[in-house]
């Protein structure tokens, strides 16, 4: 399966990543948890399903590890991370972003089910915003995503 789910204890928020997370089936998760991130006393995202995310994913996970240390203080939480999903996230410095712990007893069964993209335009918009996210994290990643960035800024022009 590859998709969502969500628990919510305590007035945390845990999000369950299953099978692959793509750019073509992010918007849906990143509306929930767009909806989600300021009432929650915390986010966290369980990684122990995750066998593949791509660039816009990660993007999207660096987003929300930027975004919650900002606004709440807190690290982002990555529960039990699959061998892949850990390298997605130390091949692109996210790893340094985030708190990693391993956690036995979570129960997440909650789908989360949504409206995709409108449009190609704002597919275009989320993609690029995603990747300039992930480039301005180190240099490697700059190097990277660069070419993809210049790409998507045309496709938007």
């Amino acid at each position: 399966m590859d998709g969502y789910l969500f628990t919510e204890i305590n007035n945390e928020y845990i999000f369950k990543i299953c099978g692959k997370a793509t750019m073509k089936n992010s918007k849906v998760f990143s509306d929930f948890v767009d909806e989600k991130i300021n009432e929650a006393k915390g986010i966290l995202f369980e990684m122990s399903e995750t066998t593949y995310m791509d660039s816009t994913f990660l993007g999207l996970v660096a987003k929300y590890a930027i975004d919650i240390k900002m606004s709440k203080g807190k690290s982002l939480v990555i529960i039990n991370p699959s061998d892949e999903a850990f390298n997605f996230l130390k091949q692109t410095g996210i790893n340094k972003f985030v708190e990693v712990i391993t956690k036995d007893d979570i129960k997440v069964t909650e789908e989360i089910s949504g409206e995709d993209f409108s449009n190609n335009l704002e597919k275009s918009k989320y993609i690029l915003e995603m990747h300039e996210i992930l480039m301005g994290l180190n240099e490697e990643n700059e190097k990277v995503f660069k070419p993809v960035v210049d790409a998507m800024k045309k496709v938007i022009e």
